[in-house]
């Protein structure tokens, strides 16, 4: 562990050595490009199959689709917060060998809350859609995108960009492909759509599990581990509950107060916006590692310009395609939805309202990283409770009032008064003023035998 203080290293100097931090903010550079170019692959494909799904499917079909979905993700959320964020911030200070027990632990734990998860999905689904099987295809699909977010979490934990993309590509550019050859066999529906999720993240698990290597897990330390990431997550765990309110509970009102009609609308105006999604997902999933380990390595304050120079690289790329859209957003529509665009014309105000809510989602994302690398997930509850008093006092109610309209600007204020808060509390940790969790001691390596060894 290096000697150097927080403020040597911060020190620019013209005739000194470039210090320990300022290397590894180079070497995160170059895994900034792989990580959005990863993220780029994954969200690009999600972009289009989101695209076949508005051109090929009615208005009302899009909305029972987009609400099944953002519950998925929203559940999805839950599993993140006691497997995948403390998978993420213990792996990143080890070495591959040491990150296999976890990550074996980490799709064992995801098993075991499979039975109550994919319950609650299902019952979310059959409210939603009326239809037992998009409730049971929507369950099992959940349940397999989540074992392969995992072993995927276990790579992206040591930066491990470039070895997600096989994997990635298999997960969401299967998913594409799969719905091209529902919609040439005239087969394409909801129900069908969660099928294939499930069909290429199966497939997608097998390859990245055998790129991070699994192992036997011990009893004595698979209680250890449980014990441990319960410890790091158990914070994150009620704030990702209440996220409901703020995230998937905005359409669930919009869908009750307003029909399908109009959550096929926000389904469809959104889709140009989601072109972005992969410079805010790729950019956090560098944050918090890079975050975790210079704050381990030099204190919390030295985490500061390493997550810095991710958020300005974040704003350089998306600022030109914000102001595409903004100025010609009738242009944007045609382009993404084709010969359904005319369907959501009088919609073209939403698109320029939905500029400014992903412009304000991309600083939370940002903060909300931040904020969890340096293991302060106590304070992310904190900052999602301000969330959802902002959300159940406000949001919702211009929601059901005011529709997709409400629904965007309700959004944008719940956004920006979290990003503040994350804000608050960073600057509180550099500071000194409350302490980052830090791993005191190493995690051993699992006792036990290799059953897959990790491809070269």
């Amino acid at each position: 562990m290096s000697t150097s203080t927080p403020d040597a290293i911060l020190t620019r100097s013209t005739d000194k050595p470039v210090g320990p931090l300022q290397r590894l903010i180079r070497s995160l550079f170059r895994r900034d490009m792989w990580a959005l170019t990863d993220q780029g692959v994954v969200s690009a494909a999600d972009f289009l199959a989101a695209a076949l799904i508005a051109r090929w499917l009615g208005k009302n079909e899009l909305g029972i689709y987009g609400v099944v979905l953002e519950t998925i993700l929203w559940i999805n959320a839950l599993q993140g917060a006691v497997i995948l964020y403390p998978l993420t911030v213990r792996g990143a200070g080890g070495d591959r060998k040491a990150l296999r027990g976890p990550a074996t632990a980490a799709l064992l734990f995801t098993l075991l809350l499979a039975p109550l998860l994919c319950s609650a999905m299902g019952i979310a689904g059959a409210l939603s859609s009326k239809r037992i099987g998009v409730a049971i295809a929507a369950a099992l699909g959940m349940i397999l995108w989540q074992l392969q977010e995992t072993v995927r979490q276990a790579l992206k934990a040591h930066l491990r960009f470039a070895a997600c993309l096989p994997g990635d590509c298999i997960r969401h550019f299967g998913q594409v492909v799969g719905i091209w050859m529902l919609h040439r066999a005239n087969l394409l529906n909801v129900t069908n759509v969660f099928v294939v999720i499930g069909v290429v993240s199966a497939l997608a698990t097998v390859v990245q599990a055998l790129q991070v290597g699994l192992v036997r897990v011990g009893r004595a330390d698979i209680v250890r581990l449980a014990r441990d990431f319960w410890m790091l997550g158990k914070w994150m765990l009620p704030a990702n509950v209440l996220a409901a309110v703020t995230s998937v509970g905005f359409l669930w009102v919009l869908q009750y107060f307003h029909g399908n009609g109009q959550a096929g609308t926000n389904s469809a105006v959104v889709i140009p916006l989601k072109l972005t999604v992969p410079v805010s997902i790729g950019l956090a999933s560098v944050i918090t590692p890079s975050v975790a380990r210079a704050m381990k390595e030099f204190g919390a304050r030295a985490a500061t310009p390493v997550a810095r120079q991710s958020i300005l690289l974040g704003i350089a790329l998306l600022t030109p395609y914000y102001l595409l859209v903004l100025v010609a957003p009738r242009f944007v529509l045609h382009v993404f939805l084709g010969s359904r665009y005319v369907d959501y014309l009088d919609a073209i105000p939403l698109v320029r309202l939905y500029v400014i809510n992903f412009a304000v989602t991309f600083i939370q994302v940002s903060s909300n990283a931040w904020l969890g690398g340096l293991g302060l997930s106590r304070y992310l509850f904190y900052t999602q409770i301000i969330k959802t008093g902002v959300g159940l006092l406000i949001s919702l109610p211009a929601t059901a009032i005011w529709g997709v309209q409400g629904l965007i600007l309700g959004n944008i204020l719940a956004l920006t008064v979290e990003a503040a808060s994350n804000g608050y509390f960073i600057r509180l940790a550099n500071l000194g003023r409350i302490k980052p969790v830090t791993e005191s001691e190493p995690i051993p390596p699992p006792r036990g035998v290799e059953v897959i060894r990790s491809a070269k």
